[in-house]
């Protein structure tokens, strides 16, 4: 039998990747959070890092999941949250892509990272970020919405450059919202 067919990730204890707040909410904004957790399955251990390498923003962004949790309760809007760490996965790449399962994320070497096989990769995939797509996709499905908004986090400093800004509003075709909320930012200054 070949390890492709044999390879899971997730044991029992773990948790599912996937944390909904609000899913019956057919509010017109679906809030997404890839990075909000910093979770790592029992199987992968501590990924060959030390403890104080998986606080850093490196595994997560940190406060990202509070200030989604807390939009959603507010707005009453349905939030996709992704429970582990961006290094097992990045839900925010596409899993084809090599920075998906990061070898090296700010200048730090993630060692169980090194040499992992397609069989472990496929499971990362399958276990975690197709079940957080679907989720969205659900979401999506449930009601007609007119917006996806992104909640992420940013570390002040990245790759030894320094970011100063306190907001980033990014956007992919359509700029309209985020030309509304920096207006609406920059009035409250």
């Amino acid at each position: 039998m070949s390890e492709t067919a044999t390879y899971t990730l997730l044991g029992p204890n773990d948790p599912h990747p996937v944390e909904e707040v609000n899913p019956e909410s057919r509010a017109d904004i679906l809030l997404v959070c890839e990075h909000a957790g910093r979770g790592l399955p029992t199987r992968l251990g501590d990924l060959g890092l030390p403890p104080a390498e998986l606080e850093r923003h490196i595994a997560w962004d940190i406060g990202a999941r509070a200030v989604a949790r807390r939009m959603a309760e507010r707005m009453g809007a349905p939030l996709v949250a992704q429970h582990y760490s961006r290094l097992v996965i990045d839900c925010n790449r596409p899993p084809e892509v090599p920075t998906s399962v990061p070898k090296v994320s700010d200048e730090t070497i993630v060692p169980a990272n090194q040499e992992i096989s397609a069989a472990q990769r496929q499971a990362r995939v399958n276990e975690i970020f197709r079940p957080f797509e679907q989720a969205i996709t659900n979401r999506l499905e449930t009601a007609p919405r007119r917006l996806l908004a992104d909640i992420h986090s940013f570390t002040p400093v990245m790759q030894q450059h320094h970011r100063p800004w306190e907001i980033g509003l990014l956007f992919n075709r359509d700029d309209r919202a985020a030309r509304l909320l920096m207006g609406l930012l920059l009035a409250k200054r």
